[in-house]
């Protein structure tokens, strides 16, 4: 479930839990951010301390996509595999 979709069932539960009062939208959805913020930022910290990643297959915890880069030589390493190859021919 992605963020947006998380907080929108959060302060749809906050909203239920006022009693259906009207008025308070606003309020229920900065809420429901803090809440969805907060839990993510614990379901984070939990993973770090467990050692496991915090993306597995390209998809973060909250269901969000990650995108990725594709690999870049250095300078560094172009230079170093020239380097070899001329030893090799002398």
């Amino acid at each position: 479930m992605n963020i947006y979709d998380e907080i929108a069932k959060v302060a749809h539960e906050l909203y239920v839990k006022r009693g259906y009062g009207h008025g308070g939208d606003v309020d229920d959805w900065l809420a429901a951010e803090r809440i969805v913020r907060a839990r993510r930022a614990e379901l984070s910290l939990k993973g770090d301390e467990t050692g496991k990643t915090k993306t597995k297959s390209g998809v973060r915890a909250g269901g969000e996509k990650t995108a990725k880069k594709p690999a870049q030589k250095t300078s560094a390493t172009r230079t170093k595999s020239s380097t070899t190859r001329k030893k090799k021919s002398e």
